[in-house]
């Protein structure tokens, strides 16, 4: 059986936490897919350092230690909640449109149509809705809310966020030899890494933004996730960096301007991330 774990928004070490937890807990696993790097180098810029808070503390942080009267963030976090909610489903009315679930309406063109210009609204609306929950006042100097001191002004931000990521890998990686389990792990393929995608008129379209919040990152710290990644495979680690997976197709794959792949961009994923396991499991002969 194949278990999700992981919940949107993770970065590292909470994948790293969660393996740990669920084997204390007595789980048991065969194999543990890793498929991340994109939240480790792009959100803590954006969203933690605006509000002067730790980088490897979760994503909004800042906003789980607030208390009930702050109003502007309890605003800003409703508007939030509300958004990604709708948007799940607006998602979940199409959810058939490449299937053969769901209704005839729903694998229609103008349906996928429909949907991608409404889920790019909504994408839009929740990207200016989280500038303003940055924007929000700050009065919250506790520990607890910020954590320890760290300087982003550090020109070697990118290398140290890239540097936690490897560490979290190395570890999972080791806890998962020590306990029996195969670990692979996937370097995620981002729109803004560069020359790794010819990018297709929709895309053009709904996924890639010159304003984009996390290009700057994704353009500067991604060279950073590939050379720590040549060092997980020096170490041992089963490691694939998929940021070129996608290099010689036009084909319409990714649907926003942050970072996710539709439908038919999830499949090539999932078909490479089979591949490798296939290989390694066959390499790892029958006693694994």
């Amino acid at each position: 059986d194949i278990v999700r774990v992981a919940l949107a928004g993770w970065k590292q070490p909470q994948q790293l936490m969660a393996l740990n937890y669920l084997l204390m807990l007595g789980a048991h696993f065969d194999v543990v897919i890793n498929l991340d790097g994109f939240n480790e180098i792009a959100l803590p810029p954006v969203e933690n350092r605006p509000k002067g808070v730790f980088p490897f503390f979760p994503r909004a942080w800042y906003t789980r230690t607030q208390g009930a009267s702050d109003h502007d963030v309890r605003t800003a976090v409703g508007k939030i909640a509300f958004l990604e909610q709708q948007r799940a489903g607006w998602a979940g009315r199409f959810v058939g449109a490449d299937s053969d679930h769901g209704s005839i309406w729903a694998r229609t063109g103008l349906a996928a149509w429909v949907w991608r210009v409404r889920d790019s609204s909504i994408a839009t609306q929740l990207s200016e809705a989280r500038l303003r929950l940055l924007a929000s006042k700050d009065s919250d100097t506790r520990y607890v809310a910020k954590g320890p001191p760290f300087d982003y002004r550090d020109e070697n931000l990118y290398r140290t966020l890239a540097a936690a990521w490897a560490r979290s890998s190395l570890q999972m990686h080791q806890l998962s030899e020590a306990n029996g389990i195969e670990y692979y792990h996937f370097l995620q393929p981002n729109q803004y890494v560069p020359g790794s995608k010819p990018l297709h008129d929709e895309e053009r379209r709904l996924a890639w933004s010159e304003k984009s919040l996390y290009r700057k990152s994704v353009e500067q710290g991604y060279p950073h996730l590939i050379e720590e990644g040549r060092g997980l495979l020096a170490k041992g680690v089963a490691y694939t960096d998929l940021t070129g997976i996608f290099r010689e197709n036009d084909s319409f794959l990714y649907h926003d301007v942050c970072c996710h792949l539709n439908v038919a961009g999830n499949a090539l994923l999932g078909e490479r991330i089979g591949q490798v396991i296939a290989k390694g499991a066959a390499a790892s002969g029958p006693h694994r």
